[in-house]
């Protein structure tokens, strides 16, 4: 069985960023970008495989 590291990308406080691209006439594209920031206590950048501190929380299952 495989076991979660705990990251920024597995905490609840972590909040993704993405990019929105334009493909074509009418095809947009929203894809992940290698970064984010952290919400608690206050927003501070993370990355999504930075090693979680001591704030972390396992995310809910989706």
């Amino acid at each position: 069985m495989e076991q979660k590291q705990d990251t920024c990308e597995n905490c609840k406080h972590f909040r993704q960023h993405y990019i929105k691209e334009e493909e074509g006439d009418s095809r947009i594209i929203i894809q992940k970008i290698h970064a984010g920031h952290c919400a608690k206590p206050r927003l501070r950048s993370k990355s999504p495989l930075d090693t979680a501190c001591e704030r972390f929380e396992e995310k809910d299952p989706q």
